[in-house]
């Protein structure tokens, strides 16, 4: 029969494995630069450096859409490209409703109106430009130039899925309308994280870009 503490440590070492498993991805993983200049209730203001979005347009609901969105930037990460060159991983994989700039600031994100048309996304390496990015074979695959700009951000943990993203959102939207922001956009949802990390690390996130007055 096993000692007692074997069955003790087993657990243990599994869940230090699921938690590793989840974290080591993280390291060494680019994000878009931005400060922080301003913290309200509910959510962060920041300033964001300019980026490039790889970015594909699919149907679906929420987790179908991530599901074949990424898929289809992936391939374009791992060498389906003209050069058939491998590009670094970046965080985070964006979701938002394909016709975001046209939602105003009192209707919710796409998975909560209905909608079935996202824009998936992640952004570009930023020792890249639009010159030097290799083409995509798959012509679904596109390019788009995010200038610098001031958005809004609450972040939470936990799976992403369409209920919590819904009451996110609302909670969101309350704290926005509250506050008087102007939005520039319709309300984007960021996952940083592996599909198997463990929820209680998973950092999602809610983001709006806010018009200048």
């Amino acid at each position: 029969m096993l000692p007692w503490y074997i069955f003790v440590s087993i657990p243990a070492i599994l869940m230090a494995i699921w938690i590793l498993s989840g974290i080591i991805p993280r390291r060494g993983v680019e994000s878009p630069g931005f400060r922080v200049i301003g913290q309200a209730v509910g959510y962060q203001v920041r300033d964001y450096e300019a980026y490039i979005l790889c970015e594909v347009e699919v149907t679906g609901d929420l987790r179908d859409a991530v599901t074949r969105g990424f898929r289809i930037l992936a391939g374009y990460i791992f060498g389906n490209n003209m050069k058939k060159e491998s590009i670094p991983m970046t965080t985070p994989v964006g979701l938002s409703d394909a016709a975001s700039e046209k939602i105003p600031m009192t209707a919710p994100v796409s998975v909560v109106t209905g909608t079935d048309v996202h824009t998936v996304s992640f952004v570009v390496p930023s020792k890249y430009t639009l010159e030097t990015l290799p083409a995509p074979v798959d012509q679904r695959v596109r390019f788009r130039v995010v200038p610098s700009h001031q958005a809004a951000a609450l972040s939470f943990s936990g799976c992403a899925g369409v209920e919590s993203v819904r009451k996110k959102t609302i909670q969101f939207q309350a704290a926005l309308e509250r506050d008087g922001v102007n939005l520039g956009s319709g309300i984007s949802l960021a996952q940083y994280d592996p599909p198997w990390s463990p929820p209680f690390l998973r950092r999602n996130e809610l983001i709006v870009t806010i018009r200048q007055k």
